[in-house]
């Protein structure tokens, strides 16, 4: 037991440091994304659009909503929309910032002449890199888990990011 009291106490303090060093950045509050989505699961692919809102809530989290419509995968009449919300944890840079998040909705899909909604997960990363003040280019890499039954697609995501 005598161990772990130091080891807490170090965390304590590089977690006090680390968010010191983090108030110290001016970063917006808000972001709105839209870009270019693709979608597959290696046997079909289909492209699309992403737009999405993000609410900072410390310099490195966020809680981000998105939606994501990709249409025709594989030249068939197959298209996916998705409703995706959850938590984002970046790494605040002065030019690049990588993050990671894992997001939970619906997903909604039109098939062959049937329609039907699911639950869906999607988890994945990227990075964004500052072109102006408050613009951003963003790549976002994503694994869009899809149940009942369970499937899984590639996502790309590819676009703008503004902060305001």
């Amino acid at each position: 037991m005598p161990r772990i009291f130091p080891r807490i106490l170090f965390f304590i303090m590089a977690f006090a440091l680390m968010n010191s060093v983090f108030a110290q950045q001016s970063v917006a509050k808000h972001e709105f994304n839209v870009g270019f989505s693709y979608m597959t699961d290696f046997n079909m692919g289909g492209s699309g659009f992403t737009v999405g809102y993000a609410e900072r809530a410390k310099p490195w989290f966020q809680v981000a909503l998105e939606f994501d419509a990709n249409f025709n995968l594989a030249g068939t009449t197959f298209d996916n929309y998705s409703t995706l919300g959850g938590p984002r944890f970046s790494l605040p840079g002065k030019r690049i910032s990588p993050f990671v998040q894992v997001m939970a909705g619906a997903s909604h899909f039109r098939a062959f002449g049937r329609t039907g909604s699911e639950f869906s997960m999607k988890y994945g990363g990227g990075v964004d890199v500052q072109l102006k003040h408050n613009l951003l280019a963003r790549l976002e890499l994503g694994d869009l888990v899809i149940w009942n039954p369970t499937t899984h697609y590639l996502q790309l995501n590819t676009g703008l990011v503004f902060r305001f």
